[in-house]
């Protein structure tokens, strides 16, 4: 089965920019009726659109329907909500770009700060860089932590946008 074509996409979703939503032209389905949203918003918060028994992901298909082609690398939601596929929030970026634009720290992050954690009373600011953690420092307090942590984030993630 090829990939689908932004013929086919068009016939099939009209997309409206203001919500970045592809809206279905043609009933699917009792439950997936023409004029509304297409798709489901998966557990890692993106939305998720079957077409012909094949899954894609809805930001894939936003920039299809928009430009014509699908990316050949990563697409990056700026402003790091996964559900946000209005065109000017998505950009076509390298994989690792992609994994710099973090926003928040991971759930087992106790100091709820992106880059620091706490060690021993200390806070330690950490980055990771080609695949490898880089060490930053220890600090006394956590903003001093995070302030390290954001000044290495612009010096050496290129693709990082905050």
């Amino acid at each position: 089965m090829s990939e689908i074509t932004q013929a086919e996409l068009r016939a099939l979703f009209d997309y409206d920019p203001e919500t970045g939503l592809l809206i279905r032209r043609i009933a699917r389905a009792k439950n997936a009726p023409a004029g509304r949203p297409a798709g489901h918003i998966n557990r890692s918060g993106y939305r998720v659109i079957v077409i012909r028994g094949k899954r894609y992901l809805a930001h894939r298909l936003v920039w299809a329907h928009q430009y014509g082609r699908f990316p050949e690398l990563s697409i990056d939601h700026i402003n790091g909500d996964r559900s946000d596929n209005r065109i000017e929030n998505l950009r076509e970026v390298p994989h690792a770009w992609n994994c710099q634009n973090l926003r928040r720290p991971s759930k087992n992050n106790r100091t709820g700060i992106l880059g620091v954690h706490e060690n021993r009373g200390k806070f330690v600011a950490m980055i990771h860089v080609g695949g490898k953690s880089k060490y930053l420092g220890r600090f006394a307090t956590p903003n001093e932590a995070s302030q390290a942590y954001r000044r290495a984030k612009i010096e050496l993630h290129p693709g990082a946008l905050a």
